[in-house]
């Protein structure tokens, strides 16, 4: 008979160990595939892969969308404006832009809890409703031509939009807190220039006619088709913002190269912003036609040719001039289809179709992907839809339109 030496403590230590061993060696042998692999299944794996990408897809969709209540916040409140835009001054709605996102990144900058998120969303949803309406209604009532004057601000939102990332990117490399309060600094020290705009006052209302029936701001005839301008420049932008990272992951790129892509499409903006003036000169018609052709043609070509970036590119190139003539000439058509006294509402108006298609165009995408195949067909049948009504409506300048 053969003893240890061993204390009856560390032998059962050791017996307990080698016990657990042997449970996870078999739980793991318990998991491996036993059964030969099956070639005839070949449709159903597929069929499996493709209904774990649409799940992990919409997930992401959902949560991306849940957490940011920016775009229906921006909706909320460009309708609102448009009702406001008859008892403040635009520039009251360019100093409350500037004062809601220097507190939407101060506050995110100051706490990383849920609410603080949900609350700078919030903010910065309702900044960027006042500032784009405050701002295009205020730059359309000075002496330049609407179209001119509309073309030189969204330039400069162009460059902004090309230089805030990159230096975004290098502060947020050390500190992301340090990178929102440095936002929130730059949109404080722009608050005191509203004093030195001129002071344009409220808008009236037109007095009416005995007899007439006066038709709403939205469905004039000029006003809505400035408004499906708006539509196909903002369902572009929702593309943009919400499914070209998936789209580009989707293909097999890398996140440099999602980040390449999207100066790509600011860049591309920025042009079709300076090429506006000369596209209305072709007529209001073909420029529209055109920029929607574009802007959601060259959009869908994109996502259908991700896996060959060279073409991607050159479409996505294309796609975001045509954005640019739209977000350009929808506004300026829509201020001058209407009396100096109305351009107010508007604007405002085109703001809301803008807002809302921000919002419906990637939640569409999102309904496809379950009955598709995958996210970049669904994105082309989505952006192929909304153009056609834009392209088959009438569209005609208004009398007097400045070129």
């Amino acid at each position: 008979m053969v003893t240890s030496n061993e204390p009856k403590s560390t032998r059962s230590e050791s017996t307990l160990k080698r016990s657990a061993a042997g449970s996870k060696w078999k739980s793991r042998s318990a998991r491996k595939p036993t059964r030969s692999p099956d070639w005839s299944s070949g449709a159903d794996a597929r069929e499996q892969a493709r209904g774990s990408i649409r799940s992990e897809m919409c997930d992401w969709h959902f949560r991306l969308r849940a957490s940011s209540p920016t775009v229906p916040s921006r909706r909320l409140l460009r309708g609102l404006a448009w009702g406001l835009m008859d008892r403040f001054s635009t520039r009251t709605f360019i100093l409350l832009a500037l004062i809601l996102l220097a507190a939407s990144c101060a506050i995110l900058a100051l706490s990383e809890d849920l609410w603080a998120f949900v609350v700078s969303q919030l903010l910065q949803g309702a900044a960027r409703a006042y500032f784009f309406t405050g701002a295009q209604t205020r730059v359309v009532r000075s002496a330049r031509p609407a179209v001119s004057a509309l073309a030189l601000m969204n330039v400069t939102n162009g460059i902004g939009l090309l230089v805030g990332p990159i230096l975004a990117g290098f502060i947020g490399a050390s500190s992301l807190t340090i990178t929102l309060f440095i936002a929130a600094s730059i949109a404080a020290a722009a608050i005191p220039a509203c004093a030195f705009l001129v002071r344009y006052e409220p808008f009236t209302r037109p007095p009416s006619e005995p007899g007439v029936v006066s038709v709403a701001v939205w469905r004039r005839s000029g006003v809505l088709s400035a408004a499906w301008m708006s539509v196909a420049a903002g369902s572009w932008r929702g593309i943009m913002n919400s499914y070209l990272p998936l789209l580009l992951s989707e293909a097999g790129h890398s996140v440099p190269v999602g980040g390449a892509m999207t100066t790509l499409a600011n860049l591309a903006a920025l042009a079709g912003s300076i090429l506006a003036r000369g596209a209305r000169r072709a007529g209001v018609r073909l420029a529209s036609v055109l920029g929607t052709v574009l802007a959601l043609g060259g959009i869908a070509a994109m996502a259908l040719l991700l896996p060959n970036l060279v073409l991607a590119g050159a479409f996505l190139f294309i796609s975001g001039v045509g954005s640019g003539i739209l977000q350009t000439l929808g506004p300026a058509l829509a201020a001058e289809a209407v009396g100096r006294e109305e351009r107010g509402r508007s604007i405002a108006s085109i703001g809301t179709f803008r807002a809302f298609s921000l919002l419906v165009t990637p939640m569409s995408i999102m309904a496809l992907i379950f009955v598709l195949p995958s996210a970049a067909v669904a994105t082309a049948i989505v952006a192929i839809a909304v153009g056609i009504p834009g392209m088959a409506m009438r569209t005609r300048a208004p009398r007097g339109m400045n070129d």
